[in-house]
């Protein structure tokens, strides 16, 4: 595999999305591997995502917040060839990574650091680190920081047992490359309830009753175009409805459905995803990086009277004892099938790199000149109350107020450890909330009819 310093390894490039990383893995001469997810299931933004193949000695670990891939960590030189401009420095069989060949390869730098803990040298270049242990009768040599062990006193040379790929400057701070111009990802999505939503990047609007034409020409074709065959809340509705069924328009790439009534082609309801790793629908969608205006959001009691087939529906949330700290999630490429398998494991601490992650910035608002909203009320710099995809579910009714019992969804007959969602209603917008308390997706509707009769469609 070709290494880049500060840009990737063979097809895996710095910045590039979760979801672009698992199609990597899926095809081509990586598709017979298994793959291990891990994450920490309490405080899923706490960590980096990791996605480990352990065939390769490779890790892949993604910024929890935006989901794009912050450092590459190749840790068995055993299980991987590696090359930089066209020229081997390890092959498993025959080059092993040693220091004065990485030395002479990459070219002169400063002294890296020893440390003492971990026995281990790090010698540093822009993009790229690489990891050495040092024999116990040398190691007082290097501990000033003043040489480099490209060869000890003996004749011999140490090997590199682990090498980092980051942007920046700073192994222990790796920095993210910006988005591309022409990428959509990770737009702000401004979710305005009983309104519509606002694109800020691509500079379009979408409100409640818009036509299939009119969401075609401000986003584009859908990735997908899905029938609503079932409605799993038909039981409670004293009237069923007949005529052409609703049908949804899937924008996975944005994580986003538009469901549309089947009668009128308009758009009846806005489902935005946060594509958490604790999810059945991981990896489904990416994730949405909404920001809710809640300035007109008033409290209902859309779930009191809402009936359920489990038993659960009664029950509060789970407390963070009953879910382990930390998933580790697996799964084979030659099948779809997943895989689980839950542990404890602590692996912030690398060799002597620390790697604790630090919490991204809060979404910042766009500076672009925005076209104007065709009605006016669609405003971005409302200076009201906002709820982003990275709050809890505690933080949202501190500024909304206590919700409702709420009605609970599990797919009871699919083999996954996740257990079911919440979903909690307010006035025109539901709430799917896991049980770490972190949102799974926000549902933006107007149907008034079923909120007096205390009903929650979904």
């Amino acid at each position: 595999m070709e290494v880049t310093p500060g840009r990737g390894l063979g097809a895996f490039e710095l910045g590039s999305t979760i979801s672009d990383a698992i199609q990597q893995l899926q095809r081509g001469p990586y598709a017979s591997h298994n793959v291990e997810l891990l994450y920490c299931d309490r405080q899923p933004l706490s960590r980096d995502i990791v996605l480990r193949v352990k065939a390769l000695g490779l890790q892949l670990r993604f910024d929890a917040h935006s989901q794009r891939l912050r450092l590459i960590d190749v840790f068995d030189f055993h299980a991987i060839s590696l090359a930089y401009c066209g020229s081997c420095f390890n092959d498993p069989a025959s080059i092993p990574a040693r220091f004065n060949l990485l030395y002479a390869l990459f070219g002169p730098t400063f002294p890296g650091e020893y440390n003492a803990a971990t026995q281990a040298y790090c010698l540093n270049y822009p993009g790229i680190s690489f990891l050495f242990p040092l024999p116990p009768q040398y190691q007082q040599l290097y501990t000033d920081g003043k040489e480099l062990p490209v060869q000890f006193p003996d004749g011999t040379t140490p090997t590199a047992i682990r090498m980092f790929i980051y942007g920046g400057l700073n192994v222990r701070a790796p920095s993210l490359p910006p988005i591309p111009s022409n990428s959509f990802y990770y737009e702000p999505v401004h979710a305005f309830p009983s309104r519509g939503l606002m694109f800020v990047h691509r500079n379009r609007h979408l409100r409640f009753a818009s036509s299939v034409q009119h969401v075609c020409s401000e986003l584009g074709a859908p990735s997908k175009i899905c029938q609503k065959e079932l409605d799993k809340m038909r039981i409670h509705h004293q009237e069923g409805r007949s005529g052409c069924p609703d049908y949804f328009y899937n924008y996975f790439r944005m994580g986003l459905d538009i469901l549309f009534d089947g009668e009128k082609h308009t758009a009846k309801k806005f489902v935005l995803h946060t594509n958490y790793p604790g999810h059945v629908r991981f990896n489904q969608y990416h994730k949405c990086n909404f920001i809710i205006h809640v300035s007109h959001i008033q409290t209902a009691v859309a779930s009191t009277n809402t009936s359920t087939t489990r038993s659960e529906s009664s029950s509060p949330m789970l407390p963070p004892s009953s879910y382990p700290q930390t998933h580790k999630r697996n799964w084979s490429n030659t099948s779809n099938d997943l895989l689980f398998d839950m542990e404890g494991e602590d692996d912030e601490q690398m060799d002597g790199i620390d790697l604790a992650y630090e919490s991204a910035a809060q979404p910042q608002l766009s500076t672009i000149e925005l076209r104007a909203d065709p009605a006016g009320d669609l405003d971005i710099n409302d200076a009201g109350p906002v709820i982003n995809s990275d709050m809890t579910w505690t933080q949202i009714q501190q500024i909304l107020g206590p919700a409702s019992r709420p009605l609970v969804m599990s797919d009871g007959g699919t083999l996954q450890p996740f257990g079911p969602t919440y979903f909690y209603a307010y006035h025109d917008i539901i709430f799917e909330v896991m049980k770490n308390d972190h949102i799974a997706s926000v549902t933006f509707f107007l149907d008034h009819s079923n909120l007096e009769n205390g009903i929650v469609q979904l």
